[in-house]
């Protein structure tokens, strides 16, 4: 069976590098025209996301939402490894982070809420596009850096510590669930460092093992076939969303991949 390599570069920085996505060894590129479109190998923005030479930044204030989707889906049928490199920034202040999403709802104009949605869920309920405010059916990789939990909004399954977990169908709850939450780093720190952190995300169907690492270490496993939550498995969109907060964050949050 073919392998389906997917390889993203993407880092909260300015630094510059030579794409932006690439699938399979070819570079995405932009694709024009009307909000609606999306053209077979291309990507598109969305809300408060845009590209400035090989970055796109997510957000650049309080209450925002952003996402970045290929145009084209995936067949995961196929195997696939996603490697991709992020940087928090070192504002310990603000939050909330971003998530690594397989989808059906559709492309491109496709997002859940601001805040502690990540733009794939619920938050704050605003600024959603899309059939629904989450996004589904979908499974989600998040990367948490702020901690909702205190609030007891809808009982999320949030933890204190900057986390990742993996979600269906934009719900955060427990029941919904199928890895984490867990702290991103195994000393428990918070990755709003300023530091590069390396990810990589892989899916093999046969042995149905989804699997993610941060900076080499395995933070979780998905023993389950992803497949179901899909009616069809064969033509899976994929993309990147993220979003900031507000309340006790009175700093911006940038979000920059790059």
């Amino acid at each position: 069976m073919k392998s389906l390599v997917v390889i993203l570069t993407l880092v909260f920085s300015h630094s510059i590098l030579a794409q932006v996505m690439s699938l399979d060894g070819v570079v995405l590129t932009a694709s024009g025209g009307a909000p609606s479109n999306c053209t077979a190998g291309g990507y598109k923005t969305l809300n408060s996301a845009g590209v400035s030479g090989n970055c796109v930044t997510f957000t650049t204030g309080g209450f925002q939402n952003g996402a970045i989707w290929a145009c084209s889906g995936i067949n995961l049928n196929q195997s696939f490894k996603l490697t991709f490199t992020i940087n928090f920034g070192n504002n310990t202040v603000a939050g909330d982070g971003m998530a690594f999403l397989l989808q059906t709802e559709g492309v491109p104009q496709v997002i859940g809420g601001r805040g502690g949605g990540l733009g794939y869920a619920q938050g704050d309920g605003a600024g959603c596009q899309g059939g629904t405010c989450p996004i589904t059916p979908s499974v989600a990789v998040e990367f948490d850096t702020w901690d909702n939990s205190p609030a007891g909004a809808g009982g999320l399954n949030d933890i204190a510590a900057d986390h990742t977990s993996i979600q269906t169908n934009g719900i955060m709850t427990a029941g919904n669930t199928l890895s984490g939450p867990i702290s991103c780093l195994t000393s428990g720190a918070t990755v709003r460092d300023g530091a590069n952190h390396a990810v990589c995300i892989t899916w093999d169907p046969t042995l149905n093992r989804y699997i993610v690492f941060f900076d080499g270490v395995q933070r979780m496993q998905y023993n389950g076939n992803i497949r179901t939550f899909f009616a069809d498995p064969t033509n899976v969109y994929w993309g990147f969303t993220g979003a900031s907060g507000g309340g006790l964050r009175p700093n911006p949050y940038v979000m920059l991949l790059c």
